[in-house]
């Protein structure tokens, strides 16, 4: 059994889903913590706990709104939890570096606030600007999502018991294709 406190940055894809909402790619620090259960050499099941910091998103839509075209601005911040399961295959056999490929499946939990900017009609010189909607927020929503994933990384012993580790995991849902691209390094310790 191992367990292991992990730090990276995760970069997400935080469209909401509007009719003709384009791919949208914000990133963020992501804490975790692992706990692995070996069943053989080289076969271990890893459970993982983790977290990201907010991520920010800026966009711009155009809109209608009283017979006018016109642009709305709107920040969107997501914060990311995440509880994830995995399969992993390492690589060597008593190695001091043992690389490893896993699969796995995480359920995210995501909280979004969208929040939008005052929009102005400011079409006609000869008057002030006119109010045409006010600024409001959207959310906070909260969606769950199930993502499956594949990784790989390595894992270097400094010790006979203590180790660092690094890995690449890339996540995507139904429909959507790659919506997370995480980078992690972290350090832990065999029991």
């Amino acid at each position: 059994m191992d367990v292991a406190g992990n730090i990276g940055w995760v970069h997400l894809d935080t469209r909401v889903g509007r009719p003709g909402d384009q791919s949208r790619w914000d990133s963020a620090l992501f804490g975790g913590v692992t706990a692995g259960w070996y069943w053989t050499d080289h076969l271990k099941t890893e459970i993982e706990a983790g977290g990201a910091s907010e991520a920010q998103g800026f966009g711009n839509e155009i809109v209608v709104r009283d017979g006018r075209i016109v642009s709305r601005f709107r920040r969107t911040t997501t914060q990311r939890n995440t509880l994830a399961i995995a399969q992993q295959y390492q690589f060597g056999r008593n190695a001091w570096f043992h690389p490893h490929v896993s699969v796995g499946a995480a359920v995210s939990f995501d909280t979004r606030t969208e929040y939008f900017d005052a929009i102005y009609d400011h079409f006609d010189p000869n008057r002030p600007y006119e109010l045409i909607e006010p600024a409001h927020v959207d959310g906070p929503d909260r969606v769950t999502t199930f993502r499956p994933f594949f990784g790989l990384g390595a894992k270097a012993y400094v010790s006979p018991r203590a180790f660092v580790r690094s890995d690449l995991r890339v996540a995507g849902t139904t429909g959507r294709g790659v919506d997370e691209v995480m980078v992690r390094v972290g350090f832990g310790i065999d029991f």
